[in-house]
């Protein structure tokens, strides 16, 4: 995982969300939600064509732990499921 920029408290520091979105809304939605202290896991696909140093990606992803995880595979979905049992939040989008 990624180390996130902000390590500061917040108003939301008591609060761990796991980030399924992609595009622009949902990622901006858990930035926010960062910004203001929340943990944020964001899971993405290893295999994504997305490029992950751009200026676009790196805007939406401040104060996110990012986590590589293949969906596609029983490991990963477990990992998900783990993941979800300890986070106060789901947010996904489409």
């Amino acid at each position: 995982m990624s180390k996130p920029e902000y390590t500061g408290g917040g108003s939301l520091s008591d609060l761990r969300v796991l980030d399924l979105t992609r595009v622009w809304a949902g990622p901006l939605a858990t930035r926010i939600l960062g910004d203001f202290g929340a943990q944020i896991i964001r899971i993405v696909d290893p295999r994504s064509l997305m490029p992950r140093a751009s200026g676009y990606d790196n805007k939406l992803s401040r104060n996110k732990l990012n986590m590589a995880v293949r969906l596609d595979k029983d490991a990963g979905r477990q990992i998900l499921l783990e993941l979800a049992s300890i986070s106060d939040v789901v947010i996904e989008n489409f």
